[in-house]
Formats: structure tokens, sequence, C-alpha cells
């Protein structure tokens, strides 16, 4: 299928790891236009100054990709076009395809069946890296559901600022992270407790029951796509949107770009019919 130049542009949401190499492999061919919330390269799991990503960036330039760096991508519409909102106002670009790769979230507390209210102190890691960048402490006795990186991130910046950390890894056998005062491999959360602010968190385990005295919780336990433009939200297959990003926090960038790539050149047989 010949492409019309007006309308073949592919988007790629995300101008992390994963978004750069996707962008650069379909760029070869087609043209290419990343578009993220943020100003800045890296994404979640590296920074600008990543060295992956800053290659990655300039591999993509000299491919002739455009940057919306600071825009978001709002809308894919079923006319094959994308609603963004950015510094320049609201604009509807016409395109091809959309590939996602603009991040992963944890699970909630509804989707891991979590019992109890919705308690101050209970945050998930993308918002608990926030607070904490900015200095904020969560907790005194702080409680984290998972082992991958984005628990890590946030564990020893809690343990940096002095306070303790509890690790309940729900599906991680692995080895005892060194920033954790409490280790509680393949306990099950079964609710949370408080009077505003949450105090103690049940777990179990082979029949046991144990209760864990805390002052915040953080939520890094199996990752899910953040799926959050409107018309891109499904789990099944589309020939309009492509997802090119591992959904786990534990693989290395160098294995992210790797998956990316995978996807991109697939996704090239297809559009280039």
């Amino acid at each position: 299928m010949e492409l019309d130049e007006s309308t073949s542009n592919v988007f790629v949401i995300g101008a992390g790891v994963s978004g750069l190499t996707a962008a650069y492999e379909i760029s070869k061919y087609l043209p290419t236009i990343v578009i993220d919330r943020l100003p800045l390269i890296g994404g979640t799991h590296a920074n600008y100054q990543n060295k992956l990503a800053i290659s990655l960036k300039h591999k993509c330039d000299e491919s002739g990709v455009r940057f919306l760096l600071g825009n978001t991508a709002l809308r894919w519409a079923p006319s094959y076009q994308l609603l963004v909102v950015g510094p320049a106002g609201i604009q509807w670009l016409p395109g091809n395809h959309l590939v996602y790769a603009g991040g992963i979230r944890p699970s909630t507390q509804a989707e891991l069946g979590i019992l109890g209210n919705r308690l101050g102190g209970v945050l998930a890691c993308t918002v608990a890296k926030h607070f904490l960048e900015s200095g904020v402490c969560l907790g005194h006795r702080v409680v984290i559901l998972g082992n991958g990186n984005s628990a890590m991130h946030v564990g020893k910046d809690v343990a940096k600022q002095g306070n303790q950390v509890i690790v309940l890894s729900m599906d991680d056998l692995g080895e005892r992270p060194g920033y954790a005062d409490e280790w509680w491999p393949q306990w099950t959360p079964l609710s949370i407790h408080g009077n505003g602010r949450v105090k103690e968190i049940l777990i179990g385990k082979n029949g046991m029951k144990e209760r864990i005295l805390c002052d915040a919780v953080i939520f890094a336990e199996r990752m899910r796509p953040l799926r959050n433009i409107d018309g891109a939200i499904f789990d099944h297959e589309s020939n309009a949107v492509t997802f090119a990003q591992l959904v786990s926090d534990t693989p290395s960038l160098e294995q992210r770009s790797a998956y990316a790539s995978e996807i991109a050149i697939k996704l090239l047989t297809v559009l280039r019919r």
C-alpha cells in the first residue's frame, strides 16, 4: 500500500527508550512523530542523561523523526487523527497508525483485590516517586508492594530519609533488597485498615495471616500499560494501534529497546504492504 504523504504519519506516544527505538525503526521508511507530555526524552525508566536514550535520540534526529515534547496526546479518532494539546495550542494531526509506548503503572488496590477504604498514605509508585523527589516524607514505616525497578527507586529514597521500608513481594522470590528492613516474599495483601490514614495492612500466605503496622503503602506490583489516550484503550489487537512496550518494570533498558525494535519491524511489514 502506497501511503499519501499527508496521512502517512506514524505517531509514537512516549519518548522513553521503547518509544525512541520504535520511532527510529519506523522512521527508516515512514514519517514518524514522537509525542511525550514531558519536555525531555528518557521516560520513566531512563532519563535525559541516559547514554542509550541520548544515542537513540541522535539516531532519530538523523532519520528525520519529528518530536513534539511537552505535548499531550488526548484522543485517537476513528478517522485516523490524533488530538494533541501543547504550547502551540490544540491540533488534530492526520496519521496512519498509533504506536503506544507511554509508560506503565502498578495495579491499583481494586485490581489487586485488596479490601479497605481509600486511605491517606496509600499511593501508586509513580506518585510516590514525584513526592520523594520533592523531599516529601511518605511515612516512617512504609510498606512497598513489589520488588521491581519502580519499587527499588522508591524504597531507596524512603530509606535515605531514615524511614523503615517493608517490602511485600507477591510474585518474587528473589534476593532481599538491600534497602529493606523487612522482607515478606510471596505474601499476599488482603486488606488495608486505618482511620483517615493507613495504620496497618493484613497479609496472608498458605492459610497464615499477619498484620504489619505502617503509615504508608506504595503500590509497585503487577504493572499494566498506562493507556490514557481516548480511542486507544483496549486489550485486543487493533489495525490502528500497536503497543510497543514491555509490561513489566524488571527488564533492562537494553531489553526494552530490543523488544520495541522487534515490534516496530513487524509493524512495518504490515504498514508497507
